[in-house]
């Protein structure tokens, strides 16, 4: 078996600062800050609980790219055998292939946090509780083209999940005056629905 591992090395000129603070509030930070060890949870952890005002060093570390850093997917790095010295710099962590895929989804959640799907039940709760379903059921009523009309139906009606990137969803939402970004938000919403 042979035991997983990424190589994250930073140049010194650009991959560190002494120049921003920590924290600009005098609050606790969060829970995952408490940690000498996990450093991208703890960055992850400031960004998440305020803006680049209150924690400057975290979005300033997030918003870092160096060289072709960062990919547009996390990267593996390389394996060796379990018995294998890891004691050397630039080695961030060993773990198992199971441990590198869930490390690797909620990397690519962090950085895109729109959910490509949602179930329909979520979406229409959504829809509902935004105070915009009236609206949509309005909007596939007025079809004209009575095969686009069922078609607009069987989308937002019959499908199990609600693709983001869905052609009705997106002239849906354009129709109710809608951009991306609240559309975005919309699905965002939606993924926290809990019925």
């Amino acid at each position: 078996m042979q035991a997983k591992y990424r190589v994250v090395v930073a140049p010194k000129a650009s991959g560190e600062t002494s120049s921003i603070a920590w924290k600009n509030a005098a609050t606790a930070g969060p829970t995952d800050t408490q940690t000498l060890v996990e450093g991208r949870a703890s960055t992850y952890a400031m960004a998440a609980a305020g803006t680049s005002t209150v924690y400057p060093m975290a979005w300033w570390a997030r918003g870092l790219s160096i060289g072709v850093y960062p990919t547009e997917q996390p990267e593996f790095f390389g394996t060796c055998h379990d018995e294998s010295a890891i004691d050397v710099p630039g080695v961030l962590a060993q773990m198992t292939q199971a441990e590198w895929e869930a490390l690797r989804a909620d990397e690519m959640l962090a950085r895109n946090p729109v959910p490509a799907t949602v179930t329909r039940a979520q979406g229409k709760a959504a829809l509902i509780q935004a105070g915009l379903w009236s609206g949509v059921l309005a909007y596939v009523a007025g079809i004209d083209d009575e095969t686009q009309r069922a078609l607009a139906e069987v989308a937002l009606h019959d499908t199990t999940l609600w693709q983001r990137s869905s052609p009705f969803l997106t002239a849906a939402a354009h129709a109710l005056g809608m951009n991306d970004d609240a559309l975005d938000a919309l699905f965002v919403a939606a993924a926290g629905v809990e019925l």
